[in-house]
């Protein structure tokens, strides 16, 4: 590897990296942990919730904290579209990411504009890119 090509690749990664706070809502521990792990070793603050519930909860006890909500569709207690109805009578200016394991055509439509899908399994730097490309606009 050139020289060169090392430090495209390491201002690609600084890039990558933001101080923001994301609300993470996944059920699955595995997956909720290494995307906490991501997003914290990119410098991203992570608020974890373990269900619709949690996330709604969480939400709104860092109701002026949140930049960005990654919510998994599929959750016990309140589906990820649930709790981005809920979460945005309070804050109509949140930007959300979905994530599913299922195809977009096999799911319910995803509401508004502001609204972004990624389906899972996704990569770390796909995470991080469309994290970034969001939060810059």
């Amino acid at each position: 590897m050139s020289e060169n090509s090392e430090k495209d690749d390491g201002s690609v990664a600084a890039s990558l990296n933001g101080t923001e706070t994301i609300l993470l809502a996944e059920d699955d521990e595995s997956l909720r942990k290494l995307m906490e792990i991501v997003l914290g070793g990119s410098g991203y603050k992570v608020i974890t919730a373990i269900d619709g519930d949690d996330a709604v909860k969480k939400f709104m006890m860092n109701i002026n904290a949140v930049h960005l909500c990654l919510l998994d569709v599929i959750m016990p207690k309140r589906s990820g579209i649930d709790v981005y109805n809920e979460i945005k009578k309070v804050r109509p200016d949140i930007i959300t990411v979905f994530m599913s394991g299922y195809t977009a055509n096999m799911m319910s439509p995803l509401p508004e504009e502001k609204t972004h899908l990624l389906l899972k399994p996704v990569e770390p730097k796909t995470l991080l890119v469309k994290i970034r490309e969001l939060l810059d606009k």
